[in-house]
């Protein structure tokens, strides 16, 4: 089977709400997504704590 990426963006815009929203997507979401798309890898990065370092 050929290769793919899927690159998903998502915002929180509360950010009150983000370390909910990191929990589910992580527990929750990926496991589904995984199960569901039959990937053989999954990347998680949340690119504000990666803007945060520059």
């Amino acid at each position: 089977m050929p290769a793919a990426y899927f690159v998903v963006r998502a915002t929180v815009t509360d950010a009150s709400k983000r370390a909910a929203f990191d929990t589910w997507y992580e527990t929750a979401h990926v496991p589904d997504a995984v199960k569901a798309f039959g990937v053989s890898k999954c990347l998680f990065q949340n690119m504000l704590s990666r803007m945060n370092r520059l």
